[in-house]
């Protein structure tokens, strides 16, 4: 399948008005020159090679491509974004931001772990940012890359307090999760929902609840093989709902969206969105997203760039977790009457003992670096 290149020209073009975009370089924390190029319309100060799903997914790829838009604004830089449709577009995408010139690339998801790492070996005045991934070989082999920087979400965290939410309001006393494809960074999200049911079951075993689509001890479950086929998530999220299910947190980008449609035709069922906060990103599904457990893409790549643009570029790995607001669950909006105070109240401490460390939430999922 073919890729589609779009080119944005922030800062100089756009605010010729204020004047002459100021020339930016430095050094990196580790003595290299830095590789940002100056915002003056010659080429890209930053690339990004965006996930599937597109990057009005309404959650991972626009959060990070609105956090893109914003640094490039107040930072009066130039970028261009390259949407790959398929994995044989990966590595043509990566060169084709090569030949830009970029100073940073960013790319986004596990998925593209290989093509970033050898992209960065084999052009080592550039500088990598990965989002939801480590660097990697095509052996599958983690590598450490002096110009690589990983942007990773402990997810696990704010997962187990979804969790628990959902436990607490389920009717049902069944709950289901699904992801796109069965790569670490969705695995995390599912882990930690399952996790944070067991959690309820252990304050209330008179009132346990049970999960459907993944089984943290066989780690197993299910996957709808897709970010794009909207389809897929209302026959998966229907599937859940005929065997008892009434919450369900679809892990999928876009294939959330048809989850949430299935939930709209189904009276007393919610999904928990993923990413972004819904009810905020996708209005449209307000009235069945009952919270949203948020990983902030875009705060991260605000953060790589500034860094590039500061000559500051560090290899050292960004972690978003609940301590730093990295990742964190949303407000209930709409549907705050449904949660007790005495519910509200356990998911405070919850999350006080897991930012202390008194809760270690034991994963195989979350961050390793």
């Amino acid at each position: 399948m073919g890729k589609r290149l779009v080119s944005m020209l922030v800062a100089g073009l756009l605010l010729s008005a204020c004047g002459a975009a100021p020339e930016q370089g430095g050094t990196s924390e580790g003595g290299q020159t830095s590789a940002t190029t100056a915002a003056n319309g010659d080429r890209p100060a930053v690339c990004l090679v965006s996930g599937f799903g597109g990057l009005d997914d309404q959650a991972f790829n626009q959060s990070a491509y609105e956090g893109l838009q914003a640094i490039a604004e107040e930072l009066s830089i130039d970028f261009t974004v390259n949407e790959p449709q398929d994995v044989s577009d990966y590595q043509p995408s990566y060169d084709a931001m090569v030949q830009e010139g970029c100073g940073l690339l960013i790319g986004m998801s596990y998925l593209q772990s290989s093509t970033a790492a050898k992209v960065a070996e084999d052009n080592p005045d550039l500088h990598v940012a990965l989002v939801d991934s480590g660097f990697f070989t095509e052996q599958n082999e983690p590598v450490t890359l002096d110009n690589g920087r990983p942007l990773e979400f402990d997810t696990v965290q704010a997962s187990f307090l979804a969790g628990y939410a959902a436990s607490a309001v389920s009717k049902t006393r069944t709950i289901g999760t699904f992801g796109g494809t069965q790569e670490p960074p969705v695995i995390a999200f599912m882990d930690g929902f399952a996790k944070g049911a067991n959690q309820w079951n252990l304050d209330h075993p008179d009132d346990p609840v049970h999960v459907l689509g993944w089984d943290p001890e066989q780690k197993d479950g299910t996957f709808a093989g897709t970010y794009e086929d909207i389809a897929q998530g209302k026959t998966l999220t229907t599937a859940m709902f005929g065997q008892g299910a009434d919450i369900v947190m679809p892990v999928a980008g876009s294939v959330g969206q048809g989850a949430a449609a299935a939930a709209k035709e189904k009276e007393g069922t919610f999904v928990i969105w993923v990413d972004s906060d819904g009810a905020l990103s996708a209005p449209e599904y307000k009235d069945v997203i009952l919270t949203s457990v948020i990983k902030d893409v875009g705060a991260s790549v605000k953060e790589a760039v500034r860094d590039e643009v500061e000559g500051k570029f560090t290899a050292n790995p960004y972690i978003g977790t609940l301590e730093n607001g990295g990742v964190r669950l949303s407000p209930f909006h709409d549907h705050d009457g449904l949660v007790d105070q005495a519910v509200k109240d356990r998911l405070a401490e919850l999350q006080q003992q897991i930012i202390t460390g008194d809760l270690k939430l034991e994963s195989d999922y979350s961050p390793k670096s």
